[in-house]
């Protein structure tokens, strides 16, 4: 089901950012903080549980759009490559100010955009998908355990994808929404050479049929689109319950139904990443 056609998102929405939530992003913008457990510098914003609301993130897009001038001019200033902003309460309000900042460019060069744990809907997931081609140099997208979020947003996601790949678009994450096996296998086809791993933990496969299902196990086994060197990512697909109750009222253990080789679990791998020059190291977000 192809998603919903959305109007551009307009610049003005930035204008209408709160002064008292302008206020307060500008203070915490002040460098501080070590980066594995949530810090503030010149191209970092690893801001998860911070409180953050609509209006903050209003004020925090606007201020980088603002700043996209001076940073064309002064060639040695670094734009932004880490935002995460896990574990907030932000909603499609939100999304509307990061596509909106994106279309300006102020975000062309990020790296990691970690917004699980939130209240998106559909609608916010829609407008970020749409934004993804703003975000040529993006690596990792983590959008996982969301109010509102579906096969529509896999749809959007896979679509946006399809039309313009990203080429170091590595991971998707996606865990604890409401996404069946269709929007898994659209993700799954549409997934550009780069991306090595979709995490779907805890979505409605834990409940929805068995994955000895041929329908379900079929799609997910087949091949992308044809490439020179096709390399399929790695599906996580595992089931896990939370404090002693079955997931969704389903299964009341867990269980790991990758269809593919699983990596780590969502809840390590959808954390905010530190790199080094060898190596990528997972820190509790």
């Amino acid at each position: 089901m192809p998603p919903p056609v959305l109007t551009a998102v307009p610049l003005s929405v930035l204008t209408a950012a709160p002064q008292a939530a302008v206020a307060r992003v500008e203070a915490w913008l002040a460098p501080s903080g070590d980066c594995t457990r949530g810090c503030t510098t010149t191209d970092k914003l690893h801001w998860w549980g911070r409180g953050l609301g609509d209006s903050e993130c209003l004020a925090l897009m606007s201020l980088l759009t603002a700043s996209e001038g001076r940073l064309r001019r002064d060639t040695q200033s670094r734009r932004i490559q880490n935002l995460l902003l896990g574990s907030n309460d932000l909603g499609d309000q939100c999304a509307e100010a990061v596509a909106a900042s994106a279309a300006a460019g102020a975000l062309v060069e990020l790296r990691a955009l970690g917004l699980s744990r939130n209240r998106f809907t559909n609608r916010g997931c829609l407008l970020l998908a749409r934004s993804l081609h703003h975000m040529p140099r993006l690596c990792d997208f983590f959008f996982s355990k969301q109010v509102g979020v579906d096969d529509e947003c896999a749809y959007a996601i896979a679509t946006a994808l399809h039309e313009a790949p990203l080429s170091q678009l590595s991971r998707i994450g996606l865990a604890s929404n409401n996404i069946t096996f269709a929007g898994a296998n659209a993700l799954f086809r549409s997934a550009p050479p780069s991306l090595t791993e979709i995490a779907l933990d805890n979505n409605f496969h834990c409940i929805e049929r068995s994955p000895s299902d041929p329908h379900v196990a079929e799609p997910l086994q087949a091949r992308r689109r044809p490439s020179p060197n096709p390399v399929r990512p790695h599906v996580s697909l595992q089931c896990e319950k939370e404090k002693g109750k079955g997931f969704l009222g389903g299964n009341t253990g867990s269980r790991n139904v990758g269809l593919l080789p699983t990596l780590t679990s969502s809840t390590q791998r959808e954390r905010t990443h530190h790199q080094s020059k060898r190596r990528l190291i997972i820190r509790p977000r």
